[in-house]
């Protein structure tokens, strides 16, 4: 049964007669066309919003690692004193080879630490450069943790105990106690500037691991440039004769590739940390 317009206007003069506000509505401006139609209602886009993403579980912003890294700093801050004594000494251990010690060379307990604690640097840098080339290339998972980390970083120790191990006895062996000093003091400079320079790339892949591929590529340019220079001056020392050129062969071949070789072939191990 259709509804007129004469039997709308009477239901809303008996629904607004409660109230003496609202003016009755005549007949007149009640029609057809102006009695809505029953719909339904669609919500829009705009009020459902968007859906939420998981946060991207960055590496620098796990508490543990960022404790490490700040403490790592921290102590190497705090050694850091005098700059200019340390450059100039940087130079004399990476390029001078003397046939004696010179009595105005000053190595210090401070210097010492001040080597000692860019080499933990060092550590942590490295530490970090392979957790993120860990996790990026599948080999660590989609998270990493302080354990990760800090497994990382007793490699990066461990491989550089081995090393100045390593390198005391080849000195100490086809050398004398002199030269053998003065190239293990090359070793450590070149540890020590290689932890100044691999802070920035190590704390750019914490906050930004798509830098990843990049930082380990300049990290890698960092560390070749600094065995090449240990090299030269290891050839320097130990070169006398074609017979001392064989022996700094196989000195390269043992020391300076094959623990590079079994730490790659190593990598699926780190999944363990």
């Amino acid at each position: 049964m259709s509804t007129t317009p004469t039997d709308t206007l009477t239901q809303l003069n008996d629904t607004v007669a409660l109230t003496d506000s609202i003016v009755p509505v005549s007949a007149a401006d009640i029609s057809e066309d102006t009695v809505p139609a029953l719909t339904v209602y669609i919500p829009q886009a705009y009020e459902s919003g968007i859906k939420g993403e998981p946060r991207v579980n960055l590496p620098g912003y796990d508490s543990g690692i960022m404790l490490l890294v700040l403490f790592t700093l921290i102590f190497a801050a705090f050694n850091i004193r005098q700059y200019s004594s340390l450059l100039k000494s940087f130079g004399q251990d990476l390029w001078s080879v003397r046939n004696r010690e010179n009595a105005f060379d000053s190595h210090t307990l401070n210097e010492t630490r001040i080597i000692m604690s860019l080499i933990a640097v060092l550590c942590v840098s490295e530490g970090i450069m392979m957790m993120c080339l860990g996790q990026s290339q599948g080999f660590l998972g989609n998270s990493v943790s302080f354990l990760t980390l800090l497994g990382l970083t007793a490699v990066g120790g461990l491989l550089y105990l081995f090393q100045y191990c390593s390198y005391s006895l080849v000195g100490y062996t086809f050398t004398n106690r002199n030269y053998a000093n003065q190239w293990l003091r090359c070793f450590n400079a070149t540890q020590a500037m290689s932890g100044l320079f691999f802070v920035i790339p190590a704390l750019a892949v914490l906050f930004n691991p798509s830098m990843t591929g990049l930082m380990c590529v300049l990290c890698c340019l960092i560390y070749i440039g600094c065995r090449i220079i240990f090299i030269i001056k290891g050839f320097r020392i130990f070169y006398h004769n074609f017979f001392s050129l064989i022996y700094f062969i196989l000195y390269l071949c043992t020391l300076e590739i094959v623990p590079l070789v079994l730490l790659y072939r190593c990598r699926e191990y780190l999944s363990l940390f």
